[in-house]
Protein backbone atom coordinates (compact mmCIF):
# COMPACT_ATOMS: atom_id res chain seq x y z
CA UNK A 1 0.00 0.00 0.00
CA UNK A 2 2.71 2.40 0.87
CA UNK A 3 5.10 1.32 -2.81
CA UNK A 4 1.38 2.57 -4.03
CA UNK A 5 1.46 6.01 -2.79
CA UNK A 6 5.22 6.61 -2.77
CA UNK A 7 4.43 5.79 -6.81
CA UNK A 8 1.45 7.66 -6.86
CA UNK A 9 2.57 10.65 -5.09
CA UNK A 10 5.85 10.36 -7.65
CA UNK A 11 4.02 10.51 -10.82
CA UNK A 12 1.87 13.35 -8.92
CA UNK A 13 4.81 15.88 -7.94
CA UNK A 14 5.90 15.31 -11.48
CA UNK A 15 2.75 16.65 -12.89
CA UNK A 16 2.67 19.13 -10.28
CA UNK A 17 6.12 20.47 -10.29
CA UNK A 18 5.94 22.79 -13.77
CA UNK A 19 8.08 26.06 -12.50
CA UNK A 20 11.11 26.53 -13.84
CA UNK A 21 13.22 26.82 -10.60
CA UNK A 22 11.45 23.62 -9.07
CA UNK A 23 14.22 20.95 -8.71
CA UNK A 24 11.88 18.40 -9.53
CA UNK A 25 12.78 18.05 -13.34
CA UNK A 26 13.71 14.66 -14.87
CA UNK A 27 11.54 11.42 -14.34
CA UNK A 28 13.90 9.82 -11.77
CA UNK A 29 13.65 12.78 -9.38
CA UNK A 30 9.77 12.83 -8.42
CA UNK A 31 10.88 9.04 -7.57
CA UNK A 32 14.11 10.28 -5.35
CA UNK A 33 12.19 12.67 -3.32
CA UNK A 34 9.29 10.51 -2.80
CA UNK A 35 11.83 7.47 -1.25
CA UNK A 36 13.57 10.23 1.15
CA UNK A 37 10.42 11.85 2.11
CA UNK A 38 8.89 8.43 2.67
CA UNK A 39 11.32 7.18 5.05
CA UNK A 40 11.06 10.69 6.53
CA UNK A 41 14.93 11.51 5.77
CA UNK A 42 14.08 14.48 3.61
CA UNK A 43 17.42 15.69 2.64
CA UNK A 44 15.91 18.56 1.22
CA UNK A 45 17.64 18.30 -2.18
CA UNK A 46 14.31 17.84 -4.25
CA UNK A 47 11.43 19.87 -2.56
CA UNK A 48 7.69 20.83 -3.88
CA UNK A 49 6.99 24.29 -4.80
CA UNK A 50 3.37 24.26 -5.51
CA UNK A 51 0.62 23.45 -3.25
CA UNK A 52 -0.76 20.61 -4.71
CA UNK A 53 2.78 18.87 -4.27
CA UNK A 54 2.96 20.02 -1.00
CA UNK A 55 0.19 18.36 -0.17
CA UNK A 56 1.02 14.96 -1.92
CA UNK A 57 4.31 15.72 -0.05
CA UNK A 58 2.26 15.54 3.49
CA UNK A 59 0.30 12.32 2.18
CA UNK A 60 3.55 10.79 1.63
CA UNK A 61 4.90 12.30 5.18
CA UNK A 62 1.58 10.34 7.14
CA UNK A 63 2.51 7.36 5.48
CA UNK A 64 5.84 7.01 5.83
CA UNK A 65 5.74 7.85 9.49
CA UNK A 66 2.51 5.36 9.87
CA UNK A 67 4.80 2.68 7.34
CA UNK A 68 7.74 2.65 9.90
CA UNK A 69 6.24 3.39 12.84
CA UNK A 70 4.32 -0.49 12.15
CA UNK A 71 7.67 -1.58 11.28
CA UNK A 72 9.43 -0.69 14.40
CA UNK A 73 6.41 -2.10 16.43
CA UNK A 74 7.18 -5.41 14.38
CA UNK A 75 10.78 -5.39 15.28
CA UNK A 76 9.92 -4.50 18.86
CA UNK A 77 7.86 -7.21 19.04
CA UNK A 78 9.95 -9.96 18.09
CA UNK A 79 12.13 -8.81 21.24
CA UNK A 80 9.26 -8.89 23.14
CA UNK A 81 7.65 -12.15 22.35
CA UNK A 82 10.60 -14.71 24.24
CA UNK A 83 10.02 -12.50 27.31
CA UNK A 84 6.17 -13.06 27.03
CA UNK A 85 6.57 -16.94 26.29
CA UNK A 86 8.47 -17.16 29.45
CA UNK A 87 5.68 -15.64 31.22
CA UNK A 88 3.53 -18.05 29.40
CA UNK A 89 5.34 -20.99 31.03
CA UNK A 90 5.54 -19.25 34.23
CA UNK A 91 1.94 -19.02 34.43
CA UNK A 92 1.13 -22.47 33.13
CA UNK A 93 3.90 -23.64 35.67
CA UNK A 94 1.39 -21.82 38.75
CA UNK A 95 -1.87 -23.18 37.26
CA UNK A 96 -0.20 -27.06 37.10
CA UNK A 97 0.57 -26.16 40.72
CA UNK A 98 -2.84 -24.96 41.76
CA UNK A 99 -4.32 -27.46 39.83
CA UNK A 100 -2.40 -30.40 42.18
CA UNK A 101 -3.03 -28.61 45.08
CA UNK A 102 -6.68 -28.22 44.46
CA UNK A 103 -6.77 -32.17 44.27
CA UNK A 104 -4.73 -32.72 47.31
CA UNK A 105 -7.07 -30.37 49.15
CA UNK A 106 -10.19 -32.37 47.74
CA UNK A 107 -8.58 -35.79 48.83
CA UNK A 108 -7.85 -34.60 52.86
CA UNK A 109 -11.31 -33.03 52.70
CA UNK A 110 -12.80 -36.58 51.69
CA UNK A 111 -10.65 -38.17 54.36
CA UNK A 112 -11.59 -35.56 56.90
CA UNK A 113 -15.26 -36.22 56.03
CA UNK A 114 -14.58 -40.00 56.23
CA UNK A 115 -12.82 -38.83 59.79
CA UNK A 116 -15.97 -37.52 61.18
CA UNK A 117 -18.42 -39.83 60.33
CA UNK A 118 -16.30 -42.65 61.92
CA UNK A 119 -15.91 -40.11 64.92
CA UNK A 120 -19.77 -40.26 64.64
CA UNK A 121 -20.38 -43.65 64.11
CA UNK A 122 -17.73 -44.32 67.46
CA UNK A 123 -20.17 -41.97 69.43
CA UNK A 124 -23.46 -43.24 68.67
CA UNK A 125 -21.92 -46.98 69.55
CA UNK A 126 -20.55 -45.59 72.70
CA UNK A 127 -23.88 -43.66 74.39
CA UNK A 128 -25.58 -47.21 73.02
CA UNK A 129 -23.22 -49.01 75.10
CA UNK A 130 -23.58 -48.58 78.70
CA UNK A 131 -20.77 -49.46 81.41
CA UNK A 132 -22.51 -52.37 82.68
CA UNK A 133 -23.04 -53.83 79.37
CA UNK A 134 -19.03 -53.51 79.16
CA UNK A 135 -18.38 -55.14 82.43
CA UNK A 136 -21.14 -57.77 80.99
CA UNK A 137 -19.07 -58.19 78.10
CA UNK A 138 -15.76 -58.80 79.99
CA UNK A 139 -17.16 -59.64 83.13
CA UNK A 140 -16.39 -58.17 86.39
CA UNK A 141 -13.43 -58.82 88.24
CA UNK A 142 -15.23 -59.79 91.49
CA UNK A 143 -17.17 -62.23 89.58
CA UNK A 144 -13.78 -63.75 88.08
CA UNK A 145 -11.85 -64.17 91.34
CA UNK A 146 -15.33 -65.85 92.70
CA UNK A 147 -15.41 -67.99 89.96
CA UNK A 148 -18.18 -66.54 88.55
CA UNK A 149 -18.97 -65.71 85.25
Amino acid sequence: MSLVVMIFAAIAELEFEKPPDSSIKTAQDPFWWAFVTVTTVGYGDKVPLSTEGRIAACILIVVGVGLFGTFTGFIASLFVQPELTQDESAHERVLREIRTLDSKLSSLEAKLDKLKNDQRLFMLASSLVTSHDIRSLQGTPTARARGES
